[in-house]
């Protein structure tokens, strides 16, 4: 038999080389997406049966004669693969899907191996509960409860009113985002939180930022959210600047006339405040004490009242 050996099917042929003294090998040559590849056989048989399916599936449009041996091994492997975690999960992937959405993981992590961002994951993620807003916040409420509530007539823990303000504005927080679990916020809930209080003033705001960070805090404790959530980080969350109210005092006239109608054991109190320049005033918490250099409408200095 002379060699090279043409074998062709349709428009698609495929070369077949006989053995040498120093290869013992016949080898077979095609072409395929412009690639050329060869294989190599024992016996010529192997070699023309091989050439043939080879033409075959490349002139019937198959793209499995592209691969080589170690891609073909690879491909089969991959598909058993598959096939097995279809078998124990139920869940069904094609090999294209598989291969992209490793290739986009490692894209993403950029040098980190997958295995050890999935651990890392697992570590953070695995433990986390599911819990409505609404039903976590009810939780949270009554856990605290009792600091509001006297006991043994002794003073509550915390005051009841500080107490119902937080329930309120933890209860508009949770209806804001009905149907929402606490591990599914992100910080453009907290952003849209933030911009729906516009109308408040900055203290205001900064009293319900406040309240939500307690509560999140809470609730990473609770592990219905992750360690790492990073929700704080919202621009709705920083805290903003409140100017000052203006600081007043009183007016010798203005403190003699509380002395005057003061009853008799409030007016050493009400005297001292006014020497010591910290009395509050009924004007604002920016209303001080009597200048010290002042005198009172009847004359007198301020460290003899006149009472």
């Amino acid at each position: 038999m002379r060699f090279p050996k043409i074998i062709r099917y349709r428009r698609i042929e495929a070369t077949i080389y006989g053995r040498k003294p120093n290869y013992p090998f016949y080898r077979i040559a095609y072409y395929v997406a412009g690639k050329r590849r060869v294989r190599h056989f024992k016996t010529y048989q192997e070699a023309k049966d091989e050439a043939e399916a080879k033409i075959r599936e490349i002139a019937d449009g198959s793209q499995a004669a592209a691969l080589n041996a170690d891609q073909s091994r690879d491909a089969v492997a991959a598909f058993q693969r598959l096939e097995t975690l279809r078998q124990t999960s139920g869940r069904q992937f094609s090999l294209l899907a598989a291969v992209s959405g490793f290739a986009e993981a490692v894209d993403k992590l950029r040098g980190k191996a997958l295995a050890e961002a999935v651990e890392g994951y697992l570590r953070t993620e695995i433990a986390i509960q599911r819990k409505d807003i609404k039903e976590a916040v009810e939780e949270f409420i009554e856990g605290r409860k009792h600091k509001s509530e006297a006991q043994d007539g002794k003073r509550s823990q915390m005051s009841p009113l500080y107490a119902s303000h937080v329930a309120s504005w933890l209860r508009e927080f949770a209806r804001t985002f009905t149907g929402t679990a606490v591990s599914e916020l992100g910080k453009e809930h907290l952003d849209a939180y933030t911009k729906s209080h516009s109308a408040l003033g900055a203290k205001s705001r900064n009293d319900r930022r406040n309240t939500v960070k307690m509560f999140l805090k809470w609730a990473t404790r609770k592990d219905y959210l992750p360690v790492n959530h990073r929700l704080f980080e919202a621009d709705g969350m920083a805290r903003e600047i409140v100017e000052a109210a203006d600081t007043d005092f009183y007016r010798p006239k203005e403190l003699q006339t509380l002395l005057d109608h003061a009853a008799a054991d409030l007016v050493p109190v009400i005297a001292l405040g006014g020497l010591a320049g910290s009395a509050p005033g009924p004007r604002g918490n920016g209303r001080r004490a009597v200048r010290t250099n002042a005198t009172f409408a009847n004359g007198k200095s301020p460290s003899h009242p006149g009472r």
